[in-house]
Parts: C-alpha cells; sequence; structure tokens
C-alpha cells in the first residue's frame, strides 16, 4: 500500500494496480529488430508467445507449427536447393505451396502442413543420385524435415 497526502494534508493510503500474472488468451505477435552487427543490417524477425488461445488453434500441434515455420523462414534458399536437385518441379512446387501457407494464412491448416513435409521428406529420403558437395546438405535438411513431418499430424 502507498500513501499520499490529499488537498488538506491528510494520509490517504491507495492501493497499487496489480500486474497482470498471466498473458492475455488472444494470439500475440510481436515484430522485433535484431541488430547483425557482423553485416551492419537490421534483420526483422517475429518473436511468437504461446499461450492458451494458441495451442487450442492448432489442436496442440502450435510449438510444431512454429518450428516448422521457423525452419522454412532460415533455410528457405538451401531447402529449395536440395528439393529441386532431388525432387526436381514438385520438389519445389512442395516449398513454394508451404511458403504460401506460412505467408497468406493467419492460421495455417496442421494436416495440409503435415501432408507437405511428409510428402517432403519422401523426397529427401529416396534421393539417391546427389553429387557429392550436396550429401551433407541432403543428409541435414532429410533429417531436419523428418523430424518436422513426425511432429505434425497427416
Amino acid at each position: 500500500m502507498a500513501t499520499h497526502r490529499d488537498a488538506q494534508g491528510a494520509r490517504k493510503s491507495i492501493a497499487k494496480p496489480s500486474r497482470p500474472t498471466s498473458l492475455p488468451k488472444t494470439g500475440i505477435l510481436n515484430r522485433a529488430v535484431f541488430n547483425d552487427w557482423s553485416t551492419g543490417l537490421s534483420l526483422r524477425r517475429e518473436v511468437h508467445f504461446m499461450n492458451d488461445m494458441t495451442t487450442r488453434r492448432f489442436g496442440g500441434f502450435a510449438r510444431a507449427v512454429q518450428d516448422a515455420h521457423k525452419f522454412i523462414c532460415a533455410n528457405d534458399a538451401s531447402l529449395c536447393c536440395i528439393l529441386r536437385i532431388a525432387g526436381g518441379d514438385y520438389g519445389e512446387d512442395l516449398l513454394c505451396e508451404t511458403r504460401r501457407i506460412f505467408e497468406e494464412e493467419d492460421t495455417p491448416d496442421v494436416n495440409q502442413l503435415g501432408r507437405l513435409f511428409a510428402a517432403m521428406r519422401m523426397i529427401l529420403s529416396e534421393a539417391g543420385h546427389m553429387p557429392g558437395d550436396q550429401l551433407a546438405a541432403l543428409r541435414w535438411h532429410g533429417a531436419r524435415v523428418s523430424d518436422l513431418s513426425s511432429r505434425l499430424p497427416i
């Protein structure tokens, strides 16, 4: 309790406002700017906070959807190259469809994302003829896509 004096000089106690103890029950998306000092660029990244509404909206798969979105954003160019080598136009179309779902829809369809990641996993697992310099990238992307597809529903 804090005290202050009113106009006549008498002391009065006032209650301090309480701080919120939890996040609001709606989805929150904050955009933050991070400076990359090595290149001198400011990078915009989205910081997602999970709460009850976000978890209910994605049916318990909210963390998997967020991880998939981060993976696509961070490894877009290299995944596109690997999918083009391994699956041709079909592999590239899968990645474009995944990008479209994340960019155009406020709430991506979790089942559709699961099917797209499962198809990418199949393409990367069946890739037998890769140039030697792309083999390590194929294994890394394949492991990551496989992990994400196992966490999403089909």
